[in-house]
C-alpha cells in the first residue's frame, strides 16, 4: 500500500466518525427541541388538571341549585355575577383564629371574586346590636350571604329578661330580611362554654337559657342555622375530650386546640346543604 493510500484511508476513517458524531449529536439536539417545545404543553396539561382538580372539589348540580352548601352557594355567586360577597355579623370577631383560618381557606376556594365584610360585633348583646341599627350596617354591604353570629352570651351579660331578648332578636332579624330581601340569612350559634354554663346571671338565666329562646325563634321563621354548639358537644364526647381542655383559663374564649375543633366543626356546617331556593334565581 502506497503511503498516499495510507493516508486517504486514514482521512476517510476520521471523516465518517465526524459524520457519525455530528449525526448523533444532531439526533440529540433535535430530540431537546422537541422536550422544550413539549414542556409548556406539559405545564398546561399539569395547570388544567390541578384546576379540574380543585374544581372538583366544589361541584355544583346545575339541575339542583334549590339545595346548595354556603360554600357551594358563594361559588355560584362568583359563577354567575363575576362576584361572591359574605359578612359577618353579630357577636364575633373576625380575628378568631379557626374563623380566620376558615375564611382564608374559602377565598383560596371561591377564588379572588370573593370578598369578605365584616360587620361584627364582639360582645354586643341584642339590645345595643338593636339600638346602634346594627342591622341596617351589615344590610349596606349587598353581601349575598350573612353570617350571624349569636349574642347568647352578651344578653346574660346585660341580665336582660328572656322575653326582651327575644324581642329584640325577632326585631334584628325582621330589620335585615326587609332590607336585605335578596341575602341568604344564615344564624351560627356560638360555641359551648364550660365555664359559663350554671354561671347565672340575677335573673337565675345562664346563657344557654338565652340562646334556646334563639333558636326557638329561628325555629318559629324557618330560618338555616349552624347548630356549632351541639356539634362541638358532640366531638368533644366523641374524642373522650372534656370542654375545659379546648377552653383557655378564662373559661369562655378558645384556646388552640379548641379553634382546631371550631374549625372542623364550622367546616362541616359550612358544607351542609341548605334551602336556596330563594337566592339563587
Amino acid at each position: 500500500m502506497s503511503k498516499r493510500s495510507g493516508l486517504s484511508i486514514v482521512a476517510l476513517t476520521v471523516l465518517a466518525g465526524s459524520v457519525v458524531f455530528y449525526g448523533m449529536k444532531h439526533v440529540e439536539d433535535q430530540k431537546e427541541d422537541m422536550l422544550k417545545d413539549n414542556h409548556p404543553d406539559v405545564n398546561v396539561a399539569a395547570e388544567e388538571t390541578s384546576n379540574n382538580a380543585q374544581e372538583s372539589e366544589v361541584s355544583i348540580d346545575e339541575s339542583n341549585l334549590d339545595r346548595l352548601s354556603l360554600e357551594q352557594f358563594l361559588h355560584y355567586k362568583a359563577e354567575t355575577n363575576g362576584e361572591a360577597r359574605v359578612a359577618f355579623y353579630g357577636d364575633v370577631s373576625m380575628d378568631q383564629p379557626g374563623l380566620s383560618q376558615w375564611t382564608e381557606e374559602l377565598k383560596g376556594s371561591v377564588g379572588e371574586q370573593l370578598s369578605i365584610e365584616d360587620a361584627t360585633f364582639p360582645d354586643y348583646d341584642t339590645y345595643e346590636l338593636y339600638i346602634m341599627e346594627t342591622a341596617a350596617s351589615v344590610s349596606g354591604t349587598d353581601a349575598d350571604a350573612i353570617l350571624f353570629f349569636l349574642p347568647a352570651y352578651p344578653d346574660k351579660e346585660r341580665d336582660m329578661g328572656l322575653d326582651e331578648s327575644r324581642g329584640y332578636f325577632q326585631s334584628i332579624i325582621q330589620i335585615i330580611q326587609q332590607l336585605s330581601p335578596e341575602t341568604l340569612l344564615i344564624l351560627v350559634e356560638p360555641y359551648p362554654m364550660e365555664g359559663e354554663a350554671m354561671a347565672w346571671n340575677s335573673r337565675s338565666l345562664d346563657y344557654t337559657n338565652y340562646l334556646t329562646v334563639m333558636q326557638e325563634v329561628i325555629e318559629e321563621e324557618g330560618l338555616p342555622v349552624f347548630a356549632v354548639h351541639d356539634s362541638f358537644n358532640q366531638e368533644v364526647e366523641a374524642t373522650s375530650r372534656s370542654m375545659s381542655e379546648l377552653l383557655s383559663e378564662n373559661g369562655t374564649d378558645l384556646n388552640e386546640e379548641g379553634e382546631e375543633v371550631f374549625l372542623q366543626v364550622f367546616n362541616e356546617w359550612t358544607q351542609q346543604e341548605l334551602d336556596t331556593s330563594e337566592w339563587v334565581h
